[in-house]
């Protein structure tokens, strides 16, 4: 298995490879991009680092709200902050295969991929694959989870059998993993090594390279100047333990806790289970644009990442936030599970606690907040400068591909 971050620096020697066999690239993603939700996010920001990259790139997405390529790059420029330097087409999915979404955009897919003959196409869904086979165009996989479908333990079996068989394939060109042990996890069940290629998400350079001070973002967004301000930015699912954040608050009173996202429902509930603790000294703002993020992040002393293990992608996932909490240059602490310390380093650019111990994540935050951490913060988003952003991820990807011939 390839391990991306551990090929950084990019020699010069290696750029150009694929550019010199692969030109136009069709990346087809099956869901909506109308929002700022995780999956959204990587694939816009992945597609503008490809672009960026040299590579003519064109998204191919299902039909939405927003009518026409320039209305949907408007949406993306007004709530992801940057205008795409990538062509958008959408696709009509079948309503006869409602009841079974994966299956959905197969026939469309494929009417594209022989319309379009793409010099290679980067997909997310394992029933597209089918559509690539068909067509004979040559792929990358990207996996983000052990599973291929979620719900039935026979159609999970049956799609994993499939991705095995098309890795016999030349078609196949990648099989990219956005964890280490996601690539072992694969491999353990039959992917070839040589196909795996470990590359963990990224950030957008752009939407960091200019930080604020904590002072100027905190009068930017009326935040009080003279409080240490802890901060949790994401969704507020259950299994987030966003209640274990409202008891952490009650045992740090003279410091701040301010929780961006999740929707007016999950903010009530959790103000009002805060309200009913006691707890005076923690805010929920609700949901704001990715754009808005940043300036939170700024006006930081401390980002928390918390997690349960109830959350079903925990032992393999790479957390979109995790990079951008490292961009900003705060005092990360969080829970240390596996695939976060494949990242991450206790002590050296985050405080990480045992998963297994409740007590210690509460440790690790008295440190951080009775203690001088900027160094811990800085050291993170050097890092994150040097290894993790979506164009240092694009160019991992493109780089491993094979020669046609072989």
């Amino acid at each position: 298995m390839q391990v991306g971050a551990l090929l950084l620096p990019i020699r010069i020697s290696q750029r150009g490879k694929a550019m010199d066999q692969v030109k136009r690239v069709l990346y087809v993603h099956d869901r909506s991009i109308e929002s700022d939700a995780a999956n959204s996010i990587q694939v816009l920001k992945m597609c503008q680092a490809i672009a960026g990259n040299g590579y003519d790139l064109t998204l191919a997405v299902p039909e939405s709200k927003s009518q026409g390529e320039q209305a949907l790059k408007d949406t993306i420029n007004n709530t992801m902050g940057f205008y795409p330097e990538f062509s958008i087409i959408t696709y009509k999915k079948f309503t006869v295969f409602n009841k079974f979404k994966m299956l959905s955009g197969y026939f469309p897919v494929r009417r594209i991929l022989r319309e379009f003959k793409p010099d290679i196409v980067f997909l997310r869904n394992v029933v597209l694959t089918r559509a690539a086979m068909k067509t004979g165009t040559p792929f990358i996989y990207e996996s983000h989870n052990s599973l291929m479908h979620n719900t039935s333990s026979f159609l999970n079996d049956y799609w994993s059998n499939h991705i095995l068989r098309c890795a016999k394939s030349p078609l196949m060109r990648k099989f990219v993993v956005i964890s280490e042990a996601l690539g072992q996890f694969w491999i353990v069940k039959g992917m070839p090594e040589e196909l795996v290629l470990a590359v963990h998400d990224g950030f957008d350079t752009k939407s960091f390279e200019s930080p604020l001070t904590r002072e100027d973002a905190r009068g930017k967004l009326e935040l009080p100047l003279d409080k240490r301000i802890v901060l949790y930015i994401g969704s507020l699912y259950k299994d987030r333990e966003i209640d274990k954040i409202i008891e952490l608050a009650g045992k740090f009173d003279q410091t701040r806790f301010i929780i961006v996202g999740g929707n007016p429902g999950e903010v009530e509930l959790y103000a009002n289970l805060a309200r009913k603790t006691g707890v005076e000294n923690i805010e929920f703002k609700g949901r704001v644009n990715h754009i808005e993020t940043p300036d939170y992040m700024y006006a930081a002393d401390i980002l928390l990442m918390t997690w349960s293990k109830q959350v079903k992608t925990i032992n393999y996932c790479s957390p979109l936030k995790m990079f951008e909490y490292m961009a900003a240059g705060r005092v990360i602490v969080g829970h240390g599970f596996d695939t976060i310390r494949e990242v991450l380093t206790d002590g050296v650019d985050a405080y990480l606690s045992n998963p297994d111990i409740e007590e210690e994540l509460a440790e690790k935050l008295r440190i951080a907040i009775d203690s001088d951490s900027s160094e811990i913060g800085e050291r993170a988003r050097q890092k994150a400068f040097s290894q993790y952003s979506w164009q240092n991820r694009a160019t991992l990807i493109f780089d491993s591909l094979p020669s046609q011939s072989t």
